[in-house]
């Protein structure tokens, strides 16, 4: 497994998963007449870049916070066009601050039909590894190299507390 150095936070413009699921929920308790707060946070490590079999690569682990905690795992291209099946992918590891591993997915998550990237969370910390711990995501991610795969240890997110 290959290690990278992160390059920043993330910069696309766009609204995260959290962040949608929180605009769902507050629409629907706003229509349903019901008040309720919901504290949504994520923790997100640096992006890092590769390039591999002329395929340009950005990955990211985070951990989502709130009633549920969840350790993610994303890599997405930036090359025009559609990745295709089994190009890309990702498995996503929570581990406890000490370094040890908490939990994480028991096989690779893959693109699985053409598109730009793939991310995959686990259910984590708090409910599989025990409540008031803290907590981080690292995820792995490979790309087909024309051979076979290069698989590299993305950039830690900072840990979360449970």
């Amino acid at each position: 497994m290959k290690t990278r150095s992160g390059h920043g936070q993330r910069t696309k413009g766009r609204l995260d998963r959290a962040g949608k699921l929180l605009a769902a929920f507050t629409a629907a308790c706003l229509l349903a007449g019901v008040s309720a707060t919901v504290a949504l946070a994520n923790s997100y490590g640096n992006v890092t870049y590769e390039v591999t079999n002329g395929w340009h690569w950005y990955d990211q682990s985070w951990m989502q916070t709130g009633s549920t905690y969840y350790a993610w795992g994303e890599t997405v291209h930036d090359n025009t066009g559609d990745v295709p099946d089994g190009y890309a992918g990702v498995l996503a590891r929570a581990f406890y601050d000490n370094g040890s591993l908490c939990e994480a997915e028991t096989s690779w998550q893959y693109i699985s039909s053409p598109g730009y990237g793939i991310e995959s969370p686990i259910v984590a910390p708090g409910r599989q590894c025990g409540e008031g711990n803290a907590y981080y995501s690292q995820a792995l991610s490979r790309w087909f190299n024309g051979n076979g795969y290069d698989t590299y240890v993305d950039a830690p997110s900072p840990s979360v507390d449970t």
